[in-house]
């Protein structure tokens, strides 16, 4: 017969079964902070248990804590070989979290030795497959788990990111239309995902079809308001079509979100000292040359934006330090030479055209013509001359669009 002593004993003895019991119903609901209150509470009750082990350790996860979560997860897999969540945990956390894929794949054997058809540890496979780019084999084991019933958001999430590498591999091969096809069903499949349309875009923006390009990338805003890549991507596409005021808008949110994002401050550069906003434009070419102290364009835009604001001293001084990078800039050449005729230095800006017509004689004896000569060139940057602009603007090198790969698929029951 009971007494209300050993009921008052046996109450705290499950008092951790309450607290994990309400940190799954938090989690359902949605309330994720709450859920690793609870599995935290349960745990200080009950550190040895598995189950509790693999609550608190799967939210570390989640939130990333890998350090946390991987002794949680290794003591909840050897104290319940029953458990394949997991081992399906601790194999995400080793291969996909620390890229350690020898170890998840032999992690991954002994559970399916113990789990054969288990649809979460095939999910899991599949992740480690996307690891190394085998997109074929790993679309196969997301197909086999939604066979077995696995968690439709894991099994779309997986099924999403093989379109987007199959997408990556056929536009890196110039399959264009195969690509596209590719891209529009990663999009399908995992609508909360913004990479593949920012990849549709790139693919379109190349076809020569910005309208499509532009709206790829405006929905890949909507999706992930902070993602750099669609917001550099659409300033570029901005930037072509003479939208300058656009361009800036987004290089700026790119700086914002990103401020070591490649070639962002460069470009935004560009794009204000195309607009005669030579003070801030100088300040972000300063920044990118710090950062980048051999780069010839940088250099060379430097030294433009300087000497349209007029400063040419500085500005020759940064033109030539182009050319001691690469003697063979044709545009530092021909951007000594004006200046060096503005200021009426003849036989030295001669030196630097016969440079220049060495470097690429067609295009030397056309930017030196008469008619471009008194055209005009590059955006008017010549300060001081009294004529037209002489001066062209050094081009900016094209960076590769990054391809945009999907974030890890996350899910409830892992």
């Amino acid at each position: 017969m009971s007494t209300p002593d050993t009921e008052n004993v046996l109450e705290l003895g499950r008092r951790w079964q309450v607290h994990l019991k309400r940190g799954v119903r938090s989690l359902e609901a949605g309330q994720l902070d709450r859920a690793a209150r609870h599995f935290a509470a349960a745990y200080r009750l009950a550190p040895d248990r598995p189950e509790v082990c693999l609550a608190l350790g799967r939210e570390y996860l989640r939130r990333g804590q890998l350090a946390q979560a991987e002794p949680l997860l290794r003591r909840a897999w050897e104290g319940n070989r029953g458990l394949a969540v997991a081992a399906a945990a601790l194999a995400r956390l080793l291969g996909v979290g620390r890229g350690d894929l020898k170890a998840a794949h032999k992690l991954l054997d002994e559970a399916f030795a113990r789990h054969p058809e288990h649809a979460l540890l095939i999910v899991v496979r599949g992740e480690l497959q996307l690891e190394k780019d085998d997109w074929v084999q790993a679309r196969r084991s997301f197909e086999r788990a939604r066979e077995l019933g696995a968690e439709h958001h894991a099994v779309h999430a997986g099924l999403a990111r093989t379109f987007n590498a199959e997408g990556i591999a056929h536009g890196e091969g110039r399959a264009d239309e195969r690509a596209i096809f590719a891209f529009k069903r990663a999009c399908d499949l995992d609508p909360t995902w913004s990479g593949p349309c920012v990849n549709l875009g790139v693919v379109f923006a190349r076809l020569g079809r910005p309208r499509r390009a532009r709206a790829c990338y405006e929905r890949a805003i909507k999706i992930e308001p902070d993602n750099p890549v669609a917001h550099y991507n659409l300033g570029n596409l901005l930037r072509e079509a003479g939208d300058l005021a656009g361009a800036v808008e987004c290089y700026d949110r790119v700086v914002e979100l990103s401020p070591d994002y490649p070639g962002a401050r460069v470009s935004l550069a560009d794009v204000l000292a195309d607009r005669g906003e030579y003070g801030r434009a100088i300040e972000l070419y300063r920044e990118a040359v710090s950062g980048e102290p051999e780069s010839v364009p940088v250099w060379g835009n430097l030294g433009l934006a300087l000497i349209a604001s007029g400063d040419e001293d500085e500005g020759e001084q940064c033109l030539r330090r182009a050319l001691e990078l690469d003697p063979q800039s044709f545009h530092a050449c021909c951007n000594l030479a004006a200046l060096l005729i503005c200021q009426g230095r003849y036989p030295e800006a001669a030196r630097f055209a016969r440079q220049a017509k060495a470097i690429d004689p067609e295009k030397a004896r056309r930017w030196f013509s008469e008619g471009e000569m008194h055209g005009g060139l590059g955006g008017g940057l010549a300060a001081g001359c009294g004529k037209a602009p002489l001066l062209a603007k050094a081009p900016v090198l094209p960076l590769p669009t990054p391809a945009t790969r999907a974030p890890e698929p996350t899910d409830h029951n892992s």
